[in-house]
């Protein structure tokens, strides 16, 4: 009964299984495809259905695809929301090689929000695990990002530590993690003014880059080779891009739309149209301070001085005022960064003891389920076992009283050729008594008539039972000794 039950526990988890499989599947094709507010809504839509799986890496996968959805969109809240509750949900499934993926996203996420020290942790952890778990791809992740969240800290000499810890791992020149570095290394390049290194290396991640680059990624390496080459006084190759960079972002993604609008800001400079330039800049401005990355926002402005400065435009004062004004809210801003991820990880707690809740009504739905299961299993069996024997009662009565019947009429036949053999004896013999065939001819009389009287009173018995034993009729009261005559 214990593997019986078992057994189809299983068949239905795996059923619920599948199904959620399929939704899951779905919304990684939806995230591919960039349509992030889909993939959003599928998963949301099923989310029921998958925790009824009870199974806790598939449910972590659930919100860990809302989560890298929403970052995708640019809602740094709602990712980190979920990117927490995945990663919650994965420590009971104890899935290490899951963990570092989830730990490298919320690192992300974390930096997007100004929050690099946090960052810096989940990193860490990733690192340390995919080193354990011999992971070469996910080892050299960390490390680009390890160098980016360096960079977002000024620490550009650890920085440039792990971006050549993870070129001397990366193998294919041509790779997305490949192209990812050099692009970094440009950057930092251009901030310390070698705008020709920075061009010369990111002209070669741009002649590198694979069939299969994203068009984000091009849209960002095309236009940060411009900024260079602008700075460098050179006449930019990719505007035509920038309005194509902006539409595509403003659907796709908030943050790149920030940039975009940053880079809309330098080729207004370029043009001198300084108050365009400088509309460009504020909606870039805007954006990030509203994520509460107040580094990045003081990063372009800064470089929009830089350049304001190298086109000899005027306007300085409107910049500095900016920039101070960043400057004081910089501390404000990652205070607040620091509460906004202290509240998100309290609402989070209520959302986990909900997910618990359900979790436990989904096992005992299930558990009553395979319950009636069982108890349908059985008594249907049992059922039609009953009306089986009830039917074959009747059908063995039948051929029984037949069969007592003919056992009846032989042996009241032997009794009655016994009374006539004794009268022909007295009619033919005065001295009959005498005869040894008068004495066996009592002697026959008188077994036969006790088993006449015996096989009687069996068939009465046999009428007065319960029971009938169907599956052999050697069981029921005959006498075999009998069944030749």
């Amino acid at each position: 009964m214990k593997n019986y039950y078992l057994i189809i526990t299983l068949l239905i988890l795996s059923f619920y299984k599948l199904s959620a499989n399929e939704y899951i599947e779905k919304a990684k094709e939806l995230y591919i495809q960039n349509q992030h507010t889909k993939s959003i809504d599928l998963l949301k839509l099923h989310i029921a259905e998958i925790i009824d799986t009870k199974d806790q890496e598939m449910i972590s996968e659930l919100y860990y695809g809302i989560g890298v959805n929403y970052y995708k969109l640019g809602v740094l809240d709602s990712s980190l929301k979920y990117l927490l509750i995945s990663e919650n949900t994965n420590l009971k499934s104890k899935n290490i090689k899951f963990s570092t993926l989830v730990y490298n996203d919320l690192s992300v996420c974390l930096n997007e929000l100004g929050l690099h020290h946090e960052s810096l942790y989940y990193l860490k952890k990733s690192l340390s695990m995919n080193i354990e778990l011999n992971n070469e791809r996910g080892t050299i992740l960390n490390l680009l990002n390890l160098g980016n969240t360096y960079y977002y800290m000024n620490n550009i000499n650890t920085a440039m530590t792990y971006y050549s810890k993870a070129r001397q791992r990366i193998k294919k020149k041509d790779s997305n993690q490949y192209l990812n570095l050099l692009n970094s290394i440009s950057v930092i390049r251009a901030r310390n003014g070698d705008y020709k290194n920075a061009i010369s290396i990111l002209e070669q991640a741009i002649g590198k880059r694979s069939a299969g680059m994203d068009s984000m990624r091009i849209y960002l390496y095309t236009t940060n080779l411009d900024m260079y080459l602008i700075a460098d006084g050179q006449s930019s190759k990719y505007e035509d891009l920038l309005e194509n960079y902006l539409q595509y972002s403003k659907i796709h993604n908030e943050t790149k739309f920030a940039d975009a609008n940053f880079k809309a800001s330098i080729y207004q400079l370029a043009k001198g149209d300084f108050k365009n330039a400088l509309g460009y800049l504020n909606n870039a401005n805007s954006i990030y301070v509203s994520n509460n990355n107040l580094f990045k926002a003081r990063e372009i402005t800064q470089y929009f001085r830089k350049m304001m400065n190298i086109l000899k435009i005027k306007g300085m004062s409107n910049i500095d005022i900016l920039l101070n004004q960043l400057k004081e809210k910089s501390i404000v801003r990652y205070s607040e960064a620091l509460e906004t991820e202290i509240n998100v990880r309290l609402s989070i707690e209520e959302e986990l003891s909900i997910l618990n809740t359900k979790l436990s009504y989904s096992i005992i739905g299930i558990e009553i389920l395979v319950i009636l299961i069982v108890i349908l299993c059985i008594s249907v069996p049992l059922t039609i076992k009953y009306f089986i024997d009830k039917r074959l009662f009747y059908i063995y009565k039948i051929d029984l009283i037949e069969y007592y019947t003919g056992l009846k009429k032989t042996h009241d036949m032997k009794v009655k050729n016994s009374i006539g053999k004794m009268t022909n004896l007295m009619l033919l013999s005065r001295n009959f008594k005498d005869d040894d065939i008068f004495v066996e001819t009592i002697e026959d009389l008188i077994e036969g008539s006790n088993e006449l009287s015996n096989h009687i009173n069996n068939f009465n018995q046999f009428n007065r039972s319960k029971y009938v034993n169907t599956t052999s009729t050697n069981k029921l009261q005959l006498d075999r000794s009998h069944t030749n005559l």
